[in-house]
């Protein structure tokens, strides 16, 4: 990491080039780590590759790429500190406020219906003086992606278009409603063209149609903003940089709702004909009530999903879809005893999270998120436990020297009386991280006591009780 001007800027290049060292001085605190080889980067903050071309390797903490020849662009900056700042707005004219546009706004009903829209916008981006096919392509692949969502219920209609007029660039705002959006689904669509999937290609072919493509949540809002952005052919910048610096990854937002004890990802369908479309290949990801796993027993499921995955791709098959199959696949697993614990709902679970991968990212976040709070459960009992010891007493316990049962009740808080301590200390030697991991399973070893883990999604109004700023939104489309 280099110093930029005496200040610890994490800026990992050997040599920082001078526009990106102008681009810091110009951000300030809106400022973002930047590197031109992602394996320079720490693996806990956001970062942005720099380089050229449309090709970059996929990291968990990627917020975007940015080609060297747009870091002195002014849309380049105003995206990036709108998006340390929070200040988005569902309406463009109200964005790029420093900058004098003309601003043209539309609304689908149907993605399909892009033609005649499509053609209107066309037509302003033409009679502005800048050529209107890259927007073609951009568009068509937009409303691909965006009809995909839709067909999964990930986005709401209606979809909000809006092109902006600038002097020497053009701006196209697309504004949609949606519960939930991660990362996952950016990356899933960022793919190599495939004719028979065209999904997995449509946010690469919209990337590489423009020049800047930023991609945007607004979580109070429930909305998805994408924005391309078109420089003048007079200028000849190659396109290559897109953002998506206020998307987290699945694993992030469902921590946060874990915090707020509930999952609110799916708000309604609309009444639409998308219901019986029929669209080729593999379509997104959606994390919806479908996709979300009730269990007694998440860490065994965890491991039969695991081993059936594992195995799937030795023996290069498809996933099984009838129980059977994952009969077949279970025959070599290594503790049949856990198996026994299951009941029918677990093994279609199971069954579930193999078939869909949306299923899956969200078992194995979710179980990451139950260890995590196993691990700061058990430090906090034992610290609690040690401090009403006496100094013999809490190094006996410390030193191993406890009765695995009497060392799990101690944990678990369920000691019969504080003044029985001294009874409970003595024993034999006992691992204190085997008996830490026992904690961890508590879930599944409690009998009748026993805490169901539930990750559930529900419904509700998107808007509801989200304030005035959304009322405005939706009062001032309504007049449009």
């Amino acid at each position: 990491m280099d110093d930029v001007k005496g200040k610890n800027i994490p800026l990992y290049f050997e040599n920082i080039p001078e526009d990106v060292e102008a681009l810091y001085s110009r951000l300030g605190e809106a400022a973002i780590a930047m590197s031109d080889d992602a394996s320079k980067c720490s693996e806990t903050e956001q970062f942005i590759l720099v380089s050229t071309g449309h090709h970059f390797d996929w990291a968990p903490n990627l917020a975007g790429k940015i080609h060297p020849e747009h870091l002195s662009h002014p849309a380049l900056e105003y995206l990036l500190r709108r998006s340390h700042n929070k200040e988005y707005s569902v309406d463009l004219n109200e964005s790029f406020e420093e900058f004098d546009k003309e601003v043209h706004s539309y609304r689908f009903i149907d993605p399909f219906e892009e033609g005649e829209i499509g053609d209107a916008m066309a037509q302003k981006i033409m009679e502005a003086g800048f050529d209107p096919l890259p927007f073609r392509s951009f568009h068509t692949a937009l409303m691909g992606y965006v009809a995909h969502h839709v067909k999964r219920s990930n986005f709401l209609l209606p979809i909000d278009l809006q092109v902006g007029l600038f002097q020497g660039s053009v701006v196209v705002q697309c504004v949609v409603s949606s519960s939930l959006f991660t990362s996952e689904q950016i990356k899933e669509s960022l793919k190599e063209n495939d004719i028979n999937h065209p999904y997995q290609s449509m946010l690469r072919q919209c990337f590489e149609s423009c020049h800047i493509l930023d991609i945007a949540y607004l979580d109070h809002a429930k909305k998805v903003i994408l924005t391309g952005v078109w420089c003048h052919e007079q200028y000849g910048l190659p396109s290559g940089t897109i953002l998506f610096r206020s998307i987290d990854r699945l694993g992030v937002i469902l921590e946060k709702l874990k915090k707020d004890n509930e999952l609110h990802l799916v708000f309604g369908k609309s009444a639409t004909k998308f219901d019986e479309l029929r669209l080729s290949g593999e379509g997104p990801r959606h994390y919806g009530p479908d996709e979300f796993i009730e269990t007694d027993h998440p860490y065994i499921v965890k491991m039969i999903v695991d081993h059936c995955v594992n195995k799937l791709e030795e023996l290069n098959e498809q996933a099984p879809m009838e129980s059977e199959g994952l009969v077949r696949l279970l025959e070599d697993f290594a503790d049949k005893g856990l198996l026994a614990k299951l009941n029918a709902k677990d093994g279609q679970n199971a069954l579930h999270a193999i078939q869909d991968v949306a299923a899956r990212e969200i078992l194995e976040n979710s179980v990451e998120n139950i260890v995590d709070g196993a691990d700061e459960d058990i430090f906090e009992r034992v610290v609690s436990t040690l401090t009403r010891m006496s100094f013999d007493e809490a190094k006996t316990v410390v030193s191993g020297k406890v009765e695995e049962d009497k060392f799990k009740q101690i944990v678990a808080g369920s000691a019969e009386e504080e003044d029985d301590y001294q009874n409970i200390i003595p024993g034999v030697t006992e691992d204190l991280t085997e008996a830490r991991n026992l904690i961890k399973g508590k879930r599944e070893d409690l009998g009748d006591q026993q805490h169901k883990t539930v990750v559930k999604g529900g419904g509700g109004d998107h808007l509801a009780g989200k304030g005035e700023f959304n009322v405005r939104i939706s009062s001032a489309w309504d007049d449009k």
